[in-house]
């Protein structure tokens, strides 16, 4: 049994000239794009400095990127892994501006360990973990969120639905799905959700993967598969590694964990909560998603992570 654990986590520089260049090149005419989805205030490094921190014992973190680099990123960390998108995407996918299409090839990049966890670079850990919070032996951990199927509307509800569909087949009643460890409040809510009419949920926060079930998966699901990696764009018809997360609840293989563990923030309208929850380490991990409603001043926010990871990483470069 293996303890090594990777860390993969996915960064877009929204300022990039080429990236830029490239994407006005592909986009399809009248796309609306929302630019909340690239924007970076900075919150990156610390990143870093909260996972050395807090997950000292991580193997190696697997920083995907289209080409672009932070110019304070040290490449020369012997645990740090600098993955561009051709090292793992078949090149006649690329290039992909669809972050579905990357989720769905990540199992693909070269070295990385059988367990991993997945992180968008809005997902922050915020006080010290263990590696049993992400696997329990070799299973993965994740709280089964059920709710009832409702009609999708956004895109985000439409890519939900079809991750749901591609794993109805394989979805048999477990009692992992009620048991207590995913919390009093949510067992009782899956119950009832469960009774109807129903869909897995994910809670946008860090997913513990094995690559071989994602390669299960993949292989399994051969079409949506394909028809995500065509799309250089989003598009209402992709399925994203909410699929692999609901998939390996489907099947069993998932540990159920209390779902409190984590906060989810809108960046806009929430800064002083984000600001005071960073300082007092309130929940283990939180997410802090910009949004297309508009923006507070970040400066608190950094203000806060600055007080709390004051010291560079050793993955940033000294000068």
């Amino acid at each position: 049994m293996s303890s090594d654990i990777d860390f993969v986590i996915t960064w877009v520089d929204g300022s990039d000239p080429k990236w830029l260049a490239d994407r006005a090149k592909y986009a399809p005419k009248g796309e609306k794009i929302d630019e909340s989805r690239y924007r970076d205030w900075g919150f990156l490094r610390y990143w870093f400095r909260a996972v050395e921190a807090n997950a000292p014992w991580v193997r190696k973190i697997h920083f995907v990127t289209y080409g672009h680099i932070p110019e304070w990123l040290d490449t020369s960390n012997p645990k740090l892994h600098i993955v561009k998108h051709e090292d793992f995407i078949d090149k006649k996918y690329l290039p992909t501006f669809n972050s579905c299409a990357i989720e769905m090839n990540l199992h693909k990049i070269p070295g990385l360990s059988e367990k991993f966890v997945y992180f968008n670079d809005d997902m922050f850990l915020n006080k010290p973990v263990k590696q049993d919070f992400f696997f329990e032996g070799e299973s993965p951990r994740d709280s089964y969120v059920i709710t009832g199927q409702n009609k999708p509307m956004t895109q985000a509800q439409k890519i939900n639905y079809n991750c749901n569909r591609s794993v109805d087949s394989f979805d048999s009643f477990s009692i992992k799905k009620i048991s207590l460890r995913n919390g009093l409040l949510m067992s009782l809510r899956n119950i009832v959700s469960y009774a109807s009419k129903h869909r897995y949920n994910s809670k946008h926060m860090p997913a513990s993967f094995t690559k071989s079930t994602y390669a299960d998966f993949c292989r399994l699901n051969p079409d949506v598969v394909q028809d995500t990696n065509e799309s250089r764009f989003r598009k209402d018809n992709n399925i994203s590694q909410w699929a692999i997360e609901f998939y390996q609840q489907a099947i069993g293989v998932t540990v159920p964990r209390n779902y409190r563990f984590a906060k989810y923030y809108q960046l806009y309208g929430n800064s002083e909560m984000i600001s005071n929850d960073i300082k007092n380490g309130k929940h283990l991990i939180i997410c802090i998603n910009d949004s297309e409603a508009g923006t507070d001043s970040v400066d608190g926010i950094v203000k806060a992570f600055e007080g709390k990871y004051c010291k560079k990483s050793k993955f940033e470069r000294e000068a």
